[in-house]
């Protein structure tokens, strides 16, 4: 059962949840902050997790993995307005909300946009995977926008993303 103060979310007998994301929503004090790594995932060829196409830096598995919680979340009970997503660029901001079409109302921004929010659930999608190359990871890089991704929830922060990158944060 999942209950974010002041916001009851049951899950239990009345929603059938896999293991990891019992793991994942788990809100005792010593998992408010969770990391879902990326790193062993088999990612389709389609994945542009790192890569610069078209359509920009994107991960669909990051995107996946987020819509899925975003909707146990809500299934639990949590309204849209208290769940935030969060990413440093603007072609997984739309991913995410084409993803999430039916959860209109979560909000859905650039590390940026969501400046001066605060939500109580905040799932933080990276999207780059480390391949070397410090200028890959630049905008990861960034002290102010790392503090404010990682500083928007007040109960609880997920962060999607690959462990390799995120060593590499200075």
């Amino acid at each position: 059962s999942l209950s974010l103060p002041n916001l009851p979310v049951t899950l239990g007998q009345t929603l059938p949840v896999d293991c990891w994301i019992s793991k994942v929503i788990d809100t005792k004090p010593s998992r408010a902050v969770v990391f879902v790594c990326i790193d062993e995932l088999p990612l389709p060829e389609e994945d542009s997790i790192g890569s610069k196409g078209n359509k920009g830096t994107t991960s669909r598995v990051e995107a996946k993995i987020v819509t899925q919680l975003v909707h146990v979340l809500l299934k639990g009970g949590l309204s849209p307005e208290e769940i935030g997503v969060i990413t440093p660029f603007r072609s997984q901001v739309q991913l995410l909300k084409q993803a999430m079409r039916d959860t209109a109302q979560v909000d859905v921004s650039t590390v940026d946009q969501f400046q001066g929010k605060e939500k109580s659930a905040v799932f933080f999608s990276c999207v780059k995977k480390y391949a070397g190359n410090s200028k890959d990871t630049e905008i990861l890089n960034d002290q102010r926008r790392l503090t404010v991704a990682v500083s928007r929830a007040r109960h609880k922060l997920i962060i999607i993303g690959s462990s390799s990158t995120v060593r590499k944060y200075k």
